[in-house]
């Protein structure tokens, strides 16, 4: 550290500190990081990006929030209440499903390259949840379309025998086209 310490100060400042980790580029004049302090410092992130971790809590809370956005479209549409509340709760069993793959021992942390390996999977589960919202979307929406097409008036019905049951669908089958 005493080569550091240019002014003899005992301590090392900024301006100490860059002249000894920088050098001139002789093509472009600019003052660049030394190949050693370039080196030292991708090592170290590399170390960081390998280290690095997530809280199982935090990962499945994302996790939770990603596929909440993602099918929001259905929450908006005409799901009805009880369709919600299913799928919140799918979401969240993705979620936990998730995490419990990704920790299978109950740690509590997740390395972050384990979560951008399994990132793949994770897509798939999210795109299924999405596919399984429009096929209950698909569904309430026949459903909907169901109990608004067939109107019946049953005084109608009774005098003639049920032709008004018959002129009904008919109206119906001749505004689709």
């Amino acid at each position: 550290m005493a080569a550091l310490d240019l002014d003899f100060s005992g301590a090392i400042d900024r301006m100490e500190w860059i002249e000894y980790n920088v050098e001139c580029d002789q093509h472009t004049g600019k003052m660049v990081p030394s190949k050693g302090t370039s080196t030292f410092f991708r090592k170290i992130d590399a170390s960081y990006q390998n280290n690095r971790t997530v809280l199982s809590n935090k990962l499945r809370q994302q996790i939770t929030e990603q596929a909440t956005k993602a099918i929001q479209f259905a929450f908006d549409s005409s799901m009805e209440d009880a369709d919600r509340i299913i799928m919140q709760s799918v979401i969240k069993d993705v979620a936990i499903e998730v995490v419990s793959e990704l920790d299978p021992h109950n740690h509590g942390v997740i390395k972050m390259a384990d979560v951008i390996a399994f990132q793949h999977q994770i897509d798939f589960k999210v795109k299924k949840l999405v596919d399984y919202s429009v096929e209950i979307v698909k569904c309430e929406i026949k459903e909907h379309q169901l109990k608004h097409q067939v109107t019946l008036d049953f005084q109608e019905m009774e005098g003639n025998g049920g032709d008004a049951m018959m002129r009904n669908k008919a109206k119906h089958h001749h505004k689709r086209r």
